[in-house]
């Protein structure tokens, strides 16, 4: 989910100066997504209850297509999980607090590829993502095509490789952030009942914005989180 940019842009260049500072258009809105992926956080286990599926859930068993009802009222949190060691506290407590733990994750090796699973999260826009993305790729292709690298001296392949994919995200970490993307869903609903939920969501990311002291409590700590999850948890 995202706002328009000219509603950013009006309301950036209509700060009063001292706020403004030196900060760039890209700054403001990255800050706004933060807080909103921050603040929607708390909202997840209400997205859960009102996009939950049925618990029948399809299997396949000695050959045959089956369906079985399970134990919980929705599959979501089977489906996708959201390990601890990739939704910490403080992780979007504020647009600094996101770059330095993430990249903290990354040079860990905790975080790799498209595994930080977290209910919401702030993403950038696909068009320089999907750029990172090529050109690590290409890297990657010449690097074990030509042997980019020289026995007994410089590490091998497999290790250069990792390098080039953390340097990817590392880069990738630090765009310009665009959305908020909420991945709590179950699909197979109505279109009447998707639109209902997108709209719930959309207005509160309008109530967000607008309002500065709605959901502020919400501070992402590690209270907050472990309340969050707790919630979260599926029915039964």
């Amino acid at each position: 989910m995202s706002l328009p940019d000219p509603l950013f842009a009006w309301d950036f260049m209509h700060l009063p100066a001292n706020q403004r500072g030196d900060k760039h258009l890209d700054d403001f809105k990255s800050e706004f997504y933060i807080t909103a992926t921050r603040l929607l956080r708390a909202f997840a286990s209400l997205f859960i209850a009102t996009a939950a599926s049925t618990p029948m859930q399809a299997q396949v068993k000695d050959g045959r297509a089956v369906v079985i009802l399970t134990e919980n009222d929705s599959v979501r949190n089977l489906t996708f999980p959201n390990p601890r060691e990739v939704d910490l506290p403080d992780l979007y407590r504020s647009y600094n607090d996101y770059l330095q733990i993430s990249y903290d994750l990354v040079r860990r090796g905790v975080r790799f590829g498209n595994n930080n699973w977290t209910p919401v999260r702030a993403r950038s826009f696909a068009e320089p993502v999907e750029r990172l993305i090529s050109t690590t790729s290409d890297e990657l292709t010449h690097l074990y095509t030509r042997g980019l690298f020289s026995v007994g001296e410089a590490p091998p392949p497999e290790e250069m490789a990792l390098q080039i994919e953390k340097q990817n995200l590392m880069a990738r970490i630090n765009l310009p952030m665009g959305r908020v993307e909420v991945r709590v869903d179950d699909g197979g609903h109505s279109l009447d009942i998707d639109i209902a939920n997108l709209t719930l969501k959309h207005l509160l990311l309008l109530r967000l914005y607008s309002d500065l002291e709605f959901g502020r409590a919400f501070r992402y700590d590690s209270e907050d989180i472990q309340r969050a999850r707790k919630k979260r948890k599926p029915c039964r």
